[in-house]
């Protein structure tokens, strides 16, 4: 979309703006094009077809980094882009310290890395499983039979959900996440789903993580029932959205890549340095924050009220930060990205999603060393957190590595 600032200082007028993606729907062109395309540039106003009033966008990483460590003049509470009224806010997502740090104690033990590093045998079963489902076919749409089946799957067996409801569930996280008009009422769904769990596992044994939320403990007193059915359908629909659009760019990306494939190949030990470079080169997060009085940051002068949307996947691609931002290279030697966010929001569940889209390269790579990508394929691409809607591959059936 064309997007024209507010009010600029003269360093502004001179970057190349006139380009940016849409906080809802479908895209008509990749969302990362759109964000290679613009760059690591000051703040600018943006109009959006999806929102009604307008917003701040920054995508430099120092100025990504100066907002979501300052509470006080950038707010989580009130900020979400676009803006769709909801009866009850997301927590923590739309809370501000000390109000966030007390939801994630509710949950931040059950996601520790030792209590994840228990779960990795599963994850090597479900992922190792699915593949060697599809792989004599010769092809497969990662995003349905791969990305959206076995981190879910993993997901939902550690949040106490029932695995064979995981269709529906996929589904009303998706329009939660991308269908604005429809957000109410998916969210609505999203919350009375989560509470008909976190109403049967009050009192009962805390043996999965809404068990854990169902019975947290916040001032010395039981979480109550709204901020544990919020708090816990936020957890749904990060878990069940964010590592599947992981695997699914960074299988795109590699199918794009073959000379980048195939020194992976080559040592799949360098998976993990893998994994970190991809969540850098496709950030998804795309945090909101409030400007909570009239100011002056980085030249523009922004008001009290107005919305700030942060773009991790521009920080992660800033010039003064990486070295060579746009192309992979995994023998990077720091790697300061913010997918997972930064400050007092930085997302409670990256110790599931590191090694599951680790797992997820390795499986692949051992069993499937060799592929590409369907010629011409509509990959439906989303805005808001930007998403593929489908990611059809080929390979020669039976070449198993």
């Amino acid at each position: 979309m064309t997007v024209e600032p507010r009010e600029m200082a003269e360093e502004a007028e001179r970057h190349p703006r006139g380009h940016f993606m849409a906080s809802s729907g479908p895209l008509k062109i990749d969302p990362f094009a759109v964000i290679d395309e613009l760059g690591s540039v000051p703040p600018f106003w943006a109009d959006d077809s999806s929102d009604v009033m307008g917003y701040w966008v920054v995508t430099r990483y120092s100025d990504a980094r100066g907002i979501l460590q300052d509470h006080e003049r950038f707010s989580a509470v009130g900020a979400p882009i676009p803006w769709v009224p909801l009866e009850d806010p997301l927590l923590p997502t739309y809370s501000d310290p000390p109000e966030v740090q007390k939801y994630r104690r509710a949950v931040v033990r059950a996601m520790s890395p030792s209590a994840i590093e228990r779960l990795k045998p599963r994850m090597e079963e479900v992922c190792a499983g699915l593949i060697d489902g599809f792989i004599d076919r010769g092809h497969c749409d990662v995003v349905a039979e791969f990305a959206n089946v076995f981190p879910i799957t993993v997901f939902l067996e550690f949040f106490g959900m029932p695995v064979a409801e995981r269709a529906e569930f996929a589904y009303w996280a998706t329009r939660w996440l991308h269908d604005r008009k429809n957000q109410p009422e998916a969210w609505a769904r999203i919350r009375e789903i989560v509470a008909a769990q976190i109403e049967a596992k009050r009192g009962g044994p805390s043996e999965d993580l809404l068990g854990v939320i169902a019975n947290a403990t916040i001032d010395g007193e039981l979480i109550p029932d709204k901020a544990a059915v919020s708090l816990a359908s936020t957890v749904f629909i990060g878990g069940l959205h964010t590592v599947p659009m992981a695997i699914s760019w960074s299988l795109r990306h590699l199918a794009r890549h073959p000379e980048i494939r195939a020194a992976l190949v080559a040592d799949l030990s360098q998976c993990e340095s893998a994994a970190e470079e991809m969540l850098r080169l496709y950030a998804m997060a795309l945090p909101k924050r409030r400007v909570t009085r009239d100011l002056t940051f980085q030249g523009v002068d922004m008001r009290a009220g107005d919305r700030v949307l942060v773009s991790t996947p521009s920080a992660g691609r800033d010039p003064n930060v990486f070295a060579d931002p746009h192309h992979a290279h995994f023998d990077r030697p720091d790697n300061p990205h913010m997918a997972f966010g930064l400050g007092a929001h930085r997302c409670v569940g990256l110790h599931l999603a590191r090694p599951e889209l680790q797992i997820a390269l390795r499986q692949w790579h051992e069993r499937i060393p060799d592929y590409t990508l369907e010629a011409d394929a509509d990959l439906g691409f989303q805005g808001g957190v930007p998403s593929l809607s489908r990611l059809p591959l080929k390979w020669i059936a039976g070449a198993r590595r």
